[in-house]
């Protein structure tokens, strides 16, 4: 287990524990949506697709208004976070929700005013440190790190020269007496020229398989003991700003369990990434003035 992730399950624990039983109706707003469902990713050019689809997706949902049915569930000063309930498309039985953050990332020496192309190098510098292996545990410290060293598999020829796109295999610790372990194969599509990076569990060969007449999955590779499928959809953009840059997020996880456990933990997911984020950047300042 990542050495952080104890401390976030414990801190997620209270919340998920109280609101266990309850309706999330009040955050489902007034209007649903629909998903892109899990592809089949048999070979590059599938892959290729689907990326492009990932990203539209993205800037789809970030652009819609608020009154087009998203619900505010945490405003705060630098950070506003929103939901509505996924009721269409190919997970609208699962009774969960698709959230979405705007924050503003704070940097040390970035001042207001400051010229267009120092604002760009910091939004770029963030960008790029959030599509690392580091940055991928800022974002998901709960996925064992051996996850994000290296992709199962590496798609050429996506939005070159500034695109990259992977697939990869994440694993997350279970929680004992609330979750078993949970594991599932992303594609990650990451355009640098818009600094729009987008990660969705799809069907791929290196996933685990699943057995049985019913199983959407039965091609891959042995699953983890005692381990569970997860889906994800996640999405997050980096524009430049004033004394610091805009990041934006989408978040939709099932963890196959109870919807409220599922929903809590996407809705507690944008300010840890926030405070991770700020808190590399205060260790390592110098890499992001550039």
């Amino acid at each position: 287990m990542h050495p952080s992730a104890l401390v976030v399950w414990l801190a997620a624990l209270p919340s998920i524990l109280s609101w266990r039983a309850q309706s999330p109706a009040r955050w489902r707003g007034t209007r649903g949506v629909a998903l892109l469902g899990e592809q089949d990713v048999t070979e590059p050019a599938v892959a290729r697709l689907f990326a492009e689809e990932m990203l539209r997706e993205a800037h789809d949902f970030w652009a819609a208004p608020r009154d087009a049915g998203w619900v505010a569930l945490d405003e705060r000063p630098g950070l506003t976070v929103e939901s509505i309930g996924v009721d269409e498309g190919p997970f609208a039985a699962d009774g969960l929700l698709l959230m979405r953050a705007a924050a503003t990332v704070r940097v040390a020496g970035a001042h207001a005013g400051g010229d267009w192309g120092a604002r760009a190098r910091t939004a770029d510098a963030i960008f790029e440190l959030l599509t690392s292996p580091r940055g991928y545990e800022i974002i998901d410290p709960l996925t064992e790190p051996d996850g994000h060293a290296a992709p199962l598999a590496r798609v050429p020829g996506w939005r070159w020269p500034h695109g990259r796109l992977e697939v990869a295999r994440a694993v997350t610790p279970s929680l004992p007496g609330l979750l078993a372990p949970r594991e599932f194969c992303v594609l990650n599509a990451i355009d640098i020229h818009s600094r729009t990076f987008s990660s969705k569990s799809v069907r791929h060969a290196s996933m685990p398989r699943e057995e049985g007449p019913a199983a959407p999955v039965r091609f891959g590779v042995a699953r983890a003991p005692g381990a569970r499928r997860a889906i994800n959809t996640f999405a997050l953009r980096v524009s430049p700003a004033d004394a610091g840059a805009h990041l934006e997020m989408l978040n939709y996880i099932d963890l196959q369990s109870h919807p409220a456990v599922s929903n809590t933990f996407c809705a507690l997911f944008f300010r840890g990434v926030l405070i991770r984020l700020e808190r590399q950047m205060r260790r390592d300042p110098l890499s992001l003035l550039v």
